[in-house]
């Protein structure tokens, strides 16, 4: 169908138009039916033009509409476009054509139509792609260049070569062939005959010879194009072959093609028709309803009706659908029967269940899609009412708002029993549409009510207008809890219309309050607004509206209105709809969305995801850099799936950039039902239209493939339109999406396009980059990767798995989609290609695309091979593998000079340098501290801390003088040593604190030192006067010896400068007070306290690592750089150790994750640092701003913005809080030594609300206790006291500490002997409870803990809001606790007392007692102390009933949820158990009312049976919810269980299991955030960060999914943050795989906020250990580099959890957040940022970054990005703003989080030094790594302008090489700091060039050589010297005698 979009034309005009569509599509028929070897042709063609055109013999349209139409012509439209945004070989949405196409026969600008037409269609039709490139495109770019031949080619397919010339289009004289670079208007102009090629339509359409598609035969699989991308390089006959449309043809064909029949139509110009029949059970007399089917038939066939296009539907639909049609658009006149049928059609047995809210929504979607310009009418023929369903429907402001928003005048006819007024149900819908409205019985004239409305209906469809009401748009839409924030575009026209929908009746304008403010400003203005209250559908089941109107005065200065509501009785939780009217840009703006699915079912078991579409236009024209988010509502329960739809052109699924469709992936976890509504808002940093350079003007316009009209727009749309800021908008898709087999969808990876070679010189290696794949719909990873190289692109193309593999290290772990991975590999020596595939579960995504590693070798090796007319290659020199190398700091204290080689002395050796020296110490001598002092602040005013501080994760305290007291505690698991015993033990921990004490004094300058250490030893250990502990415990210490600890550890998750969690140390570290492997203890102890509690970093880098490489080049000297810090000269070699004989490393630049090189100092009198060097005898201090190494590529550096330590320190917040700093001796280390106590723990918790019974009886309560405390056999216990509620609105109030209570009796008697009669009424328990578990979880006594809870009243208003009782008895069974109980009973009219704590009792084997006045109350109080005296006696491990939650979840309207079942290990009894908790308000049902659905181990799903039911009611109180508990035996082999509650049911599950596996049964799940407190502001903008730590018998957890799930206590409403493990800044993760999980959180609105964490067992292969461990060398390496590079300073020694694995952890607390609307966050450090060769133009260099997230707004990415460069590193780090500034084009759009960036521009002809930072809202991120591109030559006639691109860097760099270069020639390097070398010429250095030293300020604080990079030393006795000096400190050093032998003595390549 083509329908025409188009003012009015001339009688004599159309018939000439008309004339020129058909033939062109008569013509366009014969060639397709030709090109497609007879397949194709058109049948017919419908041609609809508007209604106002003068075509008298057109029929009025009926099922057509131009927003169906397959050709479309529109006056918004520049050029010719396809839209089909689906994957490859499937059909798209429709074609456009401006509609100046036809306006020359045959032809026009873009060649002949059929070939045009013909080239869209296949785009549209049959999904495939363009084979030409794109101007300004890296991705698919218009030529490239051949880099051995030089020659540029044009990107396409032709099965001949195409003869033509590059020309520059502003300047058809001039050629632009041989420029280095092509320009933006330069394209390839094909000779005009003597052409042979015939293919491709695809590309080349306009050339004359050119008449067919590519096919196998002939298709170039390696042209860089959408095409070979999209379609996995087949050609366009291959996939024509596979479409739906080519398998659906299987008649016989004809000779030719048929005639095309063609019909003209044109839209009526009167509105559309629809009739909605009730079909549902009649519910009025049926004499009344007889009178309505023979008035509509009277109605039906007036002629004046017979033109009108109408249809007829009826609910409810088949299926439950809410609708089904019976008469589809016709019209009226020519389908009478039809119409007449339908309506004459009386139902009378009907469902009485039947929701006409969601029926009538359905037709007004129906009608949207008909887009008719002269809107609709509906008429609604109501039977009856569904009078027991009201609650379910739809609020009444959505059902109006869709009629409103599709131009629908909405009325409606309503049958009703007599006198019965219940049943007038849609009069203010009829109303608010101005439509006419009448409800029908028999007490008035039936026939005139009838047609009343009847002849209403018939003038307004009579009458010819284009608007029937006004333009109103969804502003927001959503769930609202207790707030919303609702934007407010410019443009609003009248007032602001807020409509809440709730449950509650009871709301009154002063429960609602609304401000106004600018994007969160603070001090929001109060806007005044009026109010209504209407019951929904005028019926008594359902929810109210509340309808607030804000008028449009009071919008003036408000970007945003924030609607809060306060609700003193009843339910909060509501929704919210905000509309407006508008007149401006708003009104311009159309969006519509749609799915990937044809009826709305999804069958995921295919593998297929669900697409979601929303495609954005503005005067018709695509919208870009718009911020889409859709959000998904499961329909049957809370769950909320929001996510970003991008229009990048990505393929995930994105097929083309810029379109304005945006797009993504979903596919639900569980089967059910989804809401889909979209929400589109305004960039804040949009750009105005792009500037673009068109073409209309040039004489090569029909040279131009079709989409490339424009110059620079890469494949995007040049002719795009942007919205602002302001603006936002929600659209629906109204049908619901219906999902099933969730839990079988395995889906192909998203194909890698980005695959990218950068070139490593100075680390001789080629690092492959890659951004992990998408798992279509899942937050998971990839499985696994599979990578190979070959010689040739066809090898790959053609045959993958036969090319050689390059194997992945035996660790790597592939990441959440969309970070960089990176993978390094040796250079190869000849040109290598590579690709790459992801598989996941065992599917393979398709192949990558393909990676070039060029390497061009010279035809002379001993002359430069030159590029194009000038530029030399690099040479690499070959010299001898023998380094002596001078480590030097960054601030000398001379000139740097060259040593003359290593002499050997008796006493070691020493390096003697000619010029000025330094005198050295050799190491293992000692050296002299001068008294410390810190001149270098001010110390803090008093007012700027408080004098202590307490660590929130562990026990440790500062005194303001500068005082720690820590707490050193043994696992109490540790036997104790059978040498010495354990009194040995604490005697060198004792000797370790003396000696650090003052070493941490002096290495601070007097500002810290340890004022005292308790030391906790396990109970079973033999320790001399040592008590028992108290308030120390094991998991609040400081210091904690383990015994899975393999070596010393800190565990610091935070940010640089804030204190950490604790220091994990291996007994082995204390068996002797003397140096061990790590150096003196005291150094290894403060090199780890300073991350603890500091939070700073390493200063080293690490061996094989990227980010941070052990040693580098600097790029200024050519040096070679150990990674670190130091203030003087380090000397020392290259050793390795892993070899029997250790020796000097024969090729330092091949250091790999495997290696054993590691350099060896042999002297020095560098002082620092203790963040590196630490275990060489003279440093003993930490790095300051006067000698900090900013340049050196660290952690600390990266981590800590390049600041020393020295200025972390002194910005911490233990510096501030030390006032009065000791300035003389410290005091001695006062030492504690107390001992895990045997006994359980013991808490009282306290009631402090107002008694509730008889003061008498309630004294007898603490009498009893107090003398239980002060029985002696309590002495030696320890307890805590608190009680609720707390102050401040605290749950709980902490009154005694952990105590022994023998020491602390008075002080126990004095807080339990005070009651508060007066306290307040209500109060909450459960709350309490819960609080006080979190205490005794902090305590993590080992031997458990007991409970008693005095409880002196009832809260008899507020337990519809306590914690579910089985939420409560989880808590305590996880905890270890035995819960016991003394509750005061209330005596009313003798009724007996209500229990309503006994059920935690009974769950955890306590006792309970209520009192009454029967005379026994003190007994029963003894009989209560009694039991607790007998297990407070007890020595037990555990008091965990070993149930660990499996699922936790709230639902609505019987949502099932599905969750697996770990298998039961070989040894179990067989009695263990899942428990099923529900906790609902409904308290009717049975079990009946439960579905438990089962899948066994070996296959098949049913029904289970032997499920044991119970039913109670919390806390024992009618006012309480219900729990039921469904108990499931684990002799059913059941591996899944799915678990539904009626239909109806709301509540929330929590699953249980304590079916144990050897796999599973010792996994610890620890959940903490970054909060110091339980509240927040975000004002400050700090993100949350929230944090899992999963260990598995104590071992580090690695590659498990991890998610964190935070629900608003208010609302239910939830969200879910992925947490992980990669040790990036982006997840806030500090270390990579080393068990902490982490993400950042931040709500959309204030509010109180609990959190869950749910781990699973991923699908990943278990990984053994992941490298092996140097010990016998390890005193050599820094602290966290014991195990190579791939466990940095995580464990090597990790576990795994298997795939059915899944348990969920609680935070305790509840966090408060306040100031969300105030959270503007810098964006994350972008840490991937890369600089490279262009691949296609070799005189331009790539600079590539994934793009950073913006903490806790994940669906948000930056605002913008600034790039400068330099050519001193320093000044970009020091003095970023004031370098210069590389501009990106005006095009560059910032991409979603991890999204691949890429900006070109020129090579720089000098060393040039890059660095790079975003922006979000105005807030910059920090500075990225810095990054250096090396200069070594200049290729001539270098002219390149910039090109950006929103896709992936270039695919391939290149390098040349030469290897047969005479020893002793001149030599030319390319290094980096880190550096890609320009590997397309060199120019020989100059003698004097490789010994000048490096500016000052760019000098690295090692450097090898003294200046010089390449040192030919062949003389045997200087060789000999340096391995006798080696030999004698490393024998000195070691019990086992080591040799270092020489190395041999032949040439080898030393430098790359």
């Amino acid at each position: 169908m083509l329908s025409r979009h188009l003012k009015g034309l001339l009688f004599s005009r159309l018939y000439a138009e008309l004339r020129r569509f058909k033939s062109s599509f008569r013509v366009f028929s014969n060639r397709m039916w030709v090109t497609t070897k007879s397949r194709f042709y058109l049948k017919s063609v419908d041609l609809l033009v508007p209604s106002h055109w003068n075509a008298d013999s057109a029929l009025s349209a009926t099922t057509q509409s131009f927003q169906i139409a397959d050709v479309r012509l529109s006056p918004n439209v520049t050029y010719p476009h396809a839209e089909n945004p689906n994957v490859c070989g499937q059909p798209g949405n429709f074609i456009e054509l401006p509609d100046s196409f036809f306006n020359v026969a045959n032809s026009g600008p873009y060649g002949l139509h059929w070939k045009s037409l013909l080239h869209t269609w296949a785009l549209y039709r049959w999904g495939v792609h363009a084979e030409h490139g794109y101007v300004g495109d890296s991705k698919f770019p218009y030529a490239q260049r051949d880099l051995h031949s030089q020659e540029w080619a044009v990107t396409g397919c032709s099965d001949e070569k195409i003869a033509g010339r590059f020309l520059d289009i502003t300047n058809p004289d001039s050629s632009c062939e041989s420029d280095s670079s092509l320009p933006n208007t330069c394209r390839f102009v094909p000779e005009t005959s003597g052409q042979n090629a015939t293919t491709s339509l695809m590309h080349f359409h306009w050339v004359e010879s050119v008449t067919d598609f590519c096919d196998e035969n002939n298709h170039d699989k390696y042209a860089a194009n959408k095409q070979n991308a999209l379609c996995d390089h087949k050609s366009i006959w291959e996939v024509i072959r596979e479409t739906p449309d080519y398998l659906a043809v299987t008649a016989q064909r004809n000779q030719s093609a048929p005639n095309v029949v063609f019909k003209t139509v044109k839209h009526s110009a009167t509105p559309l028709f629809y009739v909605l029949l009730d079909r549902g059970l009649v519910q009025a007399p049926i004499a009344i309803a007889n009178k309505v089917p023979r008035a509509l038939a009277t109605f039906i066939t007036n002629n004046a009706l017979r033109p009108t296009v109408a249809a007829i539907g009826a609910y409810p639909g088949p299926d439950n659908s809410p609708l089904s049609d019976l008469v589809d658009w016709s019209e009226i006149g020519t389908n009478t029967n039809a119409f007449l049928e339908a309506i004459g059609y009386l139902r009378a047995d009907g469902p009485r269940a039947r929701d006409f809210s969601r029926a009538l929504v359905a037709v007004a979607n129906k009608i949207k899609q008909k887009n008719h310009p002269n809107g609709a009418v509906v008429l609604l023929v109501k039977y009856g009412a569904d009078v027991a369903n009201f609650g379910n429907y739809l609020p009444e402001s959505e059902v109006l708002n869709a009629f409103n928003e599709g131009n629908i005048i909405f009325n409606a006819l309503e049958l009703n029993f007599p006198n019965h007024t219940g049943f007038s149900h849609l009069g203010n819908v009829a109303r608010g549409t101005g439509g006419g409205y009448t409800v029908v019985d028999n007490t008035g004239e039936v026939e005139m009510n009838i047609n009343n409305v009847l002849g209403y209906v018939r003038r307004t469809l009579l009458t010819e207008y284009t608007k029937l009401y006004r333009d109103w748009k969804i502003l927001r839409k959503e769930s609202m809890g207790v707030a919303s924030t609702i934007p407010v575009p410019e443009d609003i026209k009248g007032a602001l219309e807020i409509f809440v929908s709730s449950s509650n009746p009871n709301l009154s304008q002063s429960n609602f309050t609304v401000t106004g403010d600018n994007y969160g400003a603070p001090n929001p203005s109060q806007l005044s607004f009026t109010y209504r209250r209407t019951l929904d559908w005028n019926e008594a089941g359902s929810k109210y509206t509340y309808k607030l109107d804000v008028p449009r005065a009071q919008l003036n200065g408000s970007n945003q209105v924030n609607v809060r509501l306060a609700c003193t009785n009843g339910a909060c939780s509501s929704n919210v709809l905000a509309r407006a009217e508008f007149t401006g840009e708003t009104t311009r703006v159309k969006i519509d969305v749609l799915t990937s699915l044809e009826n709305g079912h999804a069958n995921l078991s295919s593998g297929q995801p669900i697409t979601i579409y929303s495609k954005i236009t503005k005067n018709g024209l695509p919208v870009r850099d718009a911020i889409v988010i859709a959000t998904l509502t499961e329909t049957n329960s809370l769950r909320v799936h929001s996510f970003r739809l991008n229009d990048d052109g990505e393929g995930s699924p994105d097929v083309q950039q810029l379109d304005g469709i945006y797009s993504a992936y979903f596919a639900p976890e569980y089967d059910g039902s989804y809401r889909l509504s979209v929400n589109v808002e305004g960039n804040p940093t949009w750009r105005s239209k792009r500037s673009t350079t068109k073409l209309e003007e040039s004489s090569f316009i029909r040279l131009l493939p079709i989409d490339q009209g424009d110059v620079g727009c890469g494949a995007g749309n040049c002719d795009a339109e942007v919205i602002e800021g302001s603006f936002s908008q929600t659209v629906e898709l109204t049908a619901t999406i219906s999902v099933v087999q969730a839990s079988a969808y395995i889906p192909q990876p998203t194909k890698i396009f980005n695959l990218v070679p950068v070139d490593r010189p100075d680390l001789n290696q080629v690092h492959l980059y890659w951004q992990s794949p998408f798992i279509p719909g899942r937050l998971q990873s990839v499985t696994s990767y599979e990578m190979r190289s070959a010689s040739t692109r066809a090898d790959l193309v053609s045959n993958f798995a036969n090319q050689t593999l390059v194997p992945l290290p035996p660790n790597f772990r592939p990441k959440q989609p969309g970070y960089p991975e990176t993978f390094q590999i040796p250079r190869p020596t000849s040109t290598t290609y590579f690709a790459i595939r992801s598989i996941y579960r065992g599917r393979e995504s398709t192949l990558s695309n393909v990676a070039s590693y060029i390497v061009i070798t010279p035809t002379d090796p001993t002359e430069p091979t030159t590029l194009r007319k000038t530029g030399s290659n690099k040479i690499h020199s070959k010299v001898p593998t023998t380094y002596t190398i001078q480590v030097r700091p960054t601030t000398p204290s001379g000139p740097t000079t060259t040593p003359s080689g290593p002499t050997t002395t008796p006493s070691g050796p020493t390096t003697t340098s000619s010029g000025p020296t330094d005198e050295t110490t050799p190491i293992g001598e000692t050296s002299t501290t001068a008294p410390p002092s810190d001149s270098s602040t001010t110390e803090p005013s008093s007012t700027t801390a408080a004098a202590v501080i307490r660590s929130s994760e562990s026990s440790i305290t500062l005194n303001e003088n500068g005082g720690y007291n820590i707490v050193l505690a043994f696992d109490e698991n540790l036997p104790e040593p059978t040498s010495g015993g354990g009194s040995f033990i604490v005697e060198n921990v004792k000797t370790l604190f003396e000696t650090f004490s003052p070493k941490l004094w002096e290495a601070t300058k007097g500002r810290f030192y340890v004022e005292s250490v308790d030391i906790l030893v396990p109970s079973s250990w033999n320790v001399e006067n040592s008590t028992d502990a108290t308030t120390q415990s094991y998991d609040q210490a400081s210091v904690r010896v383990s015994p899975t600890a393999e070596r010393p550890y800190t565990e610091n998750p935070n940010a640089c400068g804030k204190p950490g969690q604790f220091i994990e140390l291996p007994l082995e570290f204390l068996n002797s007070s003397e140096p061990g492997p790590y150096g003196p203890h005291w150094k290894a102890l403060l090199n780890l306290f300073a991350t603890y509690r500091w939070g700073v970093h390493e200063e080293h880098g690490y061996v094989g690592d990227i980010r941070f490489p052990y040693v580098y080049k600097n790029l200024s000297s050519n040096e070679w750089s150990v990674t670190g810090c130091s203030d003087q000269p380090v000397d020392g070699l290259f050793v390795d150790f892993g070899i029997e004989t250790p020796q000097v490393c024969s090729e330092l630049e091949t250091l790999n994750s495997s290696s054993t090189c590691r350099f060896y100092p042999i002297s020095t009198t560098a002082t620092t640092s203790l963040m590196h060097f630490h275990w060489i005898e003279s440093v003993v201090n930490f790095c300051d701003e006067s000698n900090h190494d900013k340049l050196s590529p660290n952690p600390h550096n990266s981590k800590c913005d390049h600041k020393s330590v020295w200025e972390v320190l002194r910005e911490t917040e233990d510096y501030k809080a030390v006032t009065s700093p000791i300035n003389s001796t410290i005091p001695e280390v006062a030492f504690k030594v107390v001992r895990h106590n045997p006994k359980p723990v013991l808490y009282i918790l306290l009631d402090r609300g107002k008694i509730q019974g008889s003061l008498a009886l309630a004294q007898i309560i603490p009498r009893g206790i107090i003398n239980f405390l002060a029985d002696p056999r309590r002495a030696s216990n320890v307890a805590a006291v608190s009680s609720f509620p707390g102050r401040n609105n605290d749950v709980i109030q902490r009154d005694v500490a952990w105590s022994t209570i023998g020491l602390e009796i008075d002080r126990f008697a004095d807080v339990i002997g005070n009651l508060r009669v007066d306290g307040p009424l209500e109060r909450d328990i459960s709350q309490a409870i819960f609080a006080a578990v979190d205490d005794i979880k902090a305590k993590a006594h080992p031997n458990g803990a007991v409970m008693l809870v005095i409880k002196y009243g009832a809260d008899v208003n507020n337990f519809g809001n306590y914690l579910p009782e089985s939420d409560i008895i989880q808590a305590l069974n996880e905890a270890g606790i035995i819960f016991n109980s003394i509750e005061l009973g209330i005596e009313e009219s003798g009724s007996s007392p209500v229990a309503h704590i006994a059920e935690l009792a009974r769950q955890t084997d306590g006792m309970y007692t209520t009192l009454m006045h029967n005379g026994v109350a003190e007994n029963s109080v003894r009989f209560v102390t009694n039991y607790l005296h007998q297990i407070l006696d007890e020595h037990f491990n555990d008091l965990t009933k070993n149930f660990r939650t499996v699922v936790k979840t709230t639902v609505t309207s019987g949502s099932a949820v599905n969750f697996r079942v770990p298998p039961s290990s070989a040894n179990q009894t067989g009695t263990e158990k899942v428990q099923i908790y529900f906790s609902t308000v409904d308290g009717s049902l049975i079990k009946q009312n439960f579905t438990v659905m089962g899948a066994s181990s070996t296959g098949g799903w049913g029904p289970l049976a032997n499920v044991n039911f119970k039913k109670s009611q919390d806390w024992s109180v009618e006012r309480s919810k219900w729990t039921y508990l469904l108990e499931l035996r684990s002799s059913a082999p059941f591996a899944e269980i799915s678990i539904q509650a009626c239909n109806t049911c709301q509540g929330t599950y929590l699953i249980r299991t304590d079916i144990r596996s050897e796999t599973t049964e010792n996994v610890t799940i620890t959940t903490f955030t970054n909060l110091d407190e339980t509240s927040t502001d975000l004002s400050n903008n700090e993100p949350i960060i929230i944090y899992a730590k999963v260990l598995k018998s104590g071992i580090t957890v690695v590659n498990a999914l991890v998610d964190a799930v935070i629900t608003d206590t208010a609302t239910n409403s939830r969200q879910e943050v992925r947490l992980l493990d990669y040790g990036e800044d982006s997840p806030p993760d500090e270390f990579e795989q080393d068990g902490i999980y982490s993400g950042y959180f931040v709500p959309n609105r204030d509010g109180n906020f609990s959190v869950s964490v749910t781990v699973r067992g991923d699908y990943h292969v278990i990984k053994a250990k992941m490298a092996a461990i140097l010990q016998r060398n390890s005193r050599l390496l820094p602290i966290d580099q014991l195990d190579g590079m791939e466990c940095h300073g995580a464990s090597c020694k990790v576990e795994n959890l298997p795939q059915d694995f899944t348990a969920t952890s609680e935070l305790g607390v509840r966090i408060r957040i306040n100031g969300t609307t105030s959270y503007i966050p810098s964006p994350t450090k972008v840490t991937s940022f890369v600089v490279f060769p262009a691949a296609s133009q070799p005189s331009m260099l790539s600079l590539s970054w994934a793009a950073p997230t913006v903490p806790g707004r994940p669906l948000e990415s930056a605002s913008s990005y600034e790039i400068r460069k330099s050519t001193s590193p320093a000044a970009l780090i020091g003095d970023f703003e004031n370098q210069e500034l590389v501009p990106l084009l005006p095009t560059f759009v910032p991409g979603a989080p991890g999204y691949w960036q890429t900006h070109s521009i020129p090579r720089p002809t000098v060393t040039t030094y890059y660095a790079l930072r975003s922006s979000y809202r105005g807030t910059n991120s920090k500075i990225s790594d810095v990054k250096a591109f090396e200069f070594v030559g200049v290729p001539e006639e270098t002219t390149a302008t910039s090109t950006t691109s929103g896709s992936t860097p270039d695919s391939s760099t290149s390098t040349t090489t030469s290897e047969s270069t005479p020893t002793g020639s001149d030599t030319t390097t390319t290094s980096s700091w880190p550096t890609t070398a320009n590997p397309s010429s060199a120019s020989p250095p100059s003698s004097s060039s490789s010994t000048t030293p490096a500016p000052e300020e760019d000098k690295p604080f090692h450097k090898t050589g003294g200046g010089i990079a390449l040192i030919t030393i062949l003389v045997v006795a200087a060789v000999a010297a340096i391995a006798a000096g080696i030999f004698y400190f490393w024998r000195k050093r070691n019990t086992d005698k080591v040799k270092i032998n020489p190395p041999p003595e032949t040439q080898v390549r030393a430098s790359v």
